[in-house]
């Protein structure tokens, strides 16, 4: 950078004529000069300033203490040949990124039309296909059955006693997660098929674990295996998995209350913290209660769910404010919070398939009574505590508007339980082509930085969502149908 100082330019000296001075008036010859000289100096930095843009508000903050690029990498699932996308997550060296999607189309839009999936492992650093697993063909064979030609309808089973056929739309893979030595990723799914000859309707819900290093190596499903279980009223829902026998460990028929429309199964016991027991249960601390919310602790790590010994409830989390009916909305609010995630034990041996219910009462939002609680379907919810101030402060209602309208209701915190990275939606899920992302000071509820995700790719999807990587360095954006990784800026200052 160059700057010009003008007049301040100091002119050449000439010799001087006058008699000389008495001892007495040497000494102030130097002190005016440095006097000068230091007006001088003044003068230059101030005119400086003045001229230098200066930031304001959040992006004093930003420029300061955030961590990460406003420039992101962007994953665009349509090169990694998916028409869909539904989910990722990160590897627990944060090294890769683990997109799921499908090949030809997507399911959600035409539910007559089959669709294959595919997993994509892409570098974080810049984006590069390392490896892909193709996890349908394991499935199927696990349970005997055809899935019908890739965009035809479903036309049933074989009267003759032909093996059973895939319902329509297809496999449904709820999840991804990776083993903790990030060799091998892990789908939660699930499906309906009929059996030989014609027969009703059966569930399944399942596993599927494919190799990485399979994968890499050219093998067409990486070396992979799959496992379920039937499900029936006794067992609607499998939280655990044995990933070495195949088997269950963990399912209940105790479904907690609906949430947007669907159930969630409830972790018990309603806790804080996790830590993984030898035998694949989980100890909890900090217990929740329906009333008074424990008291907040000091700030510190939330933990890794894959392969980390212990973790906090404090993973990725939605918040809905429920105003009761439209027409008649309550005097308060009620705050309902939802989490899910997939935890894989520290020896690979567990994969657990963690949801969440609760409700949350933000300092600045009206207390609902007893009576909405319980029209509302809350009243037997565990009460969340507010975290930290940065999470208040995205659920307080902005200025100039209705109370309920607060900045976000998306949620995920990083590893070291310092930053805390929300989709800036208005309190609404509102699924657009352009994500706004705030990250937040956890201690002073502050907005550090403003990140946009525009997303431009010709894939489907219905995305919304925030990882931060295992390392706290990276941030995964989901934005509609295409991912984005804002990876390491700027060090923050002492």
């Amino acid at each position: 950078m160059s700057f010009d100082t003008g007049s301040a330019r100091m002119a050449p000296t000439t010799p001087s004529t006058s008699p000389p001075r008495q001892p007495a008036r040497r000494l102030l010859v130097p002190i005016l000069g440095a006097v000068a000289l230091l007006a001088l100096v003044t003068a230059v930095v101030a005119r400086l300033a003045l001229s230098r843009p200066q930031p304001t508000g959040a992006q004093t903050a930003a420029t300061a203490t955030t961590p990460l690029a406003t420039a992101p990498l962007a994953l665009d699932p349509a090169a990694y040949g998916m028409a869909c996308v539904a989910s990722a997550a990160w590897s627990p060296d944060s090294a890769k990124v683990a997109i799921i999607g499908a090949r030809g189309g997507c399911a959600e839009s035409n539910s007559s039309a089959y669709y294959p999936a595919v997993v994509a492992i892409v570098s974080a650093k810049d984006g590069h296909r390392l490896a892909s697993l193709q996890p349908d063909a394991t499935v199927l064979n696990a349970f005997h059955l055809q899935a019908p030609r890739a965009g035809a309808p479903n036309i049933g089973p074989d009267a003759t006693g032909a093996p059973g056929v895939l319902f329509q739309p297809g496999i449904s893979y709820t999840g991804v997660s990776w083993s903790p030595d990030s060799a091998s990723v892990a789908l939660t799914f699930s499906f309906a098929y009929t059996g030989p000859p014609a027969a009703p309707r059966i569930s399944v819900s399942g596993v599927y674990v494919g190799s990485i290093a399979g994968a890499s190596a050219g093998a067409s499903d990486g070396g992979a295996r799959a496992f379920g279980v039937k499900l029936s009223q006794q067992l609607p829902y499998v939280a655990e998995w044995n990933l070495k026998t195949g088997a269950p460990v963990v399912a209940s028929s105790a479904l907690g209350p609906a949430i947007q429309g669907g159930t969630v199964a409830q972790l018990e016991p309603a806790s804080l913290s996790y830590s993984w027991r030898p035998d694949g249960s989980l100890a909890g601390s900090g217990g929740l209660t329906t009333t008074n919310p424990p008291t907040r602790a000091q700030l510190g790590p939330v933990g890794v769910p894959d392969g980390g010994m212990s973790f906090t409830v404090w993973q990725g989390m939605d918040v809905q404010a429920d105003t009761g009916d439209p027409q008649h909305p309550q005097s308060a609010a009620v705050f309902l919070t939802g989490s899910d995630f997939l935890a894989w034990s520290p020896d690979g041996t567990y994969l657990l398939s963690a949801s969440y219910a609760w409700r949350a009462q933000p300092s600045k939002q009206p207390i609902p009574s007893a009576a909405q609680l319980q029209q509302g379907g809350a009243a037997s919810l565990p009460l969340l505590p507010i975290r930290d101030a940065a999470m208040d402060a995205m659920l307080s209602p902005q200025q100039g508007t209705h109370p309920y309208t607060f900045t976000s209701s998306s949620f995920t915190w990083s590893p070291d339980g310092k930053l805390l990275a929300a989709i800036a939606d208005g309190g609404a899920r509102q699924i657009s082509a352009d994500v706004t992302v705030l990250i937040v000071d956890c201690a002073s509820g502050k907005t550090l930085a403003t990140l946009q995700a525009g997303n431009a790719s010709t894939a489907y999807g219905n995305l919304a969502s925030l990882q931060w990587s295992p390392n706290g360095k990276a941030l995964l954006v989901g934005a509609e149908s295409e991912y984005f990784i804002f990876g390491p800026g700027q060090t923050p200052q002492a």
